[in-house]
């Protein structure tokens, strides 16, 4: 009896730590004013379901890289802009887009089709760096259109 209890105790424990974890990555990138690659990585890589949980901010940019979502040059500690993060989520959902997309798969063009979808305002700037409340909005807008979709 005792031997199970202390088993399921452990397993309690080892899910409320894992728990844990992830809401101090929520917590840490609601409080962070620029979102980093890394922390985008990861969420994007967490919820298009490329890497686990447990995986690190790095880890989560080396897959990117490897499935060219991102720029080899890049590193977890790099700002993201509104453009990239675009790009990262047009390839993850594998996002069509209208006729320039499809001629020229980019950045540009993906954020372009972000607006034209709704998920990001007319007034976004490119080339700003969004907060963690507003990568967030983004990312569940994506979650919510495009996941559905598939």
């Amino acid at each position: 009896m005792k031997k199970t209890l202390t088993l399921i105790s452990i397993f309690l424990l080892g899910i409320s730590l894992c728990t844990a974890q992830s809401a101090d990555k929520v917590t840490q990138v609601l409080e962070s004013e620029k979102v980093t690659y890394g922390q985008a990585s990861y969420f994007i890589a967490t919820a298009a379901e490329k890497i686990q949980e447990t995986e690190t901010e790095e880890d989560a940019v080396k897959v990117m890289k490897a499935i060219q979502f991102a720029d080899q040059d890049i590193k977890a500690s790099d700002y993201v802009t509104i453009e990239q993060l675009s790009w990262m989520l047009a390839c993850t959902w594998k996002i069509e887009g209208g006729l320039m997309m499809k001629i020229f798969p980019g950045p540009r063009y993906a954020c372009r089709q972000l607006k034209a979808d709704g998920i990001l305002n007319d007034f976004d700037d490119p080339d700003s760096i969004p907060d963690g409340h507003r990568f967030f909005n983004i990312l569940t807008d994506c979650m919510n259109i495009y996941a559905e979709q598939e």
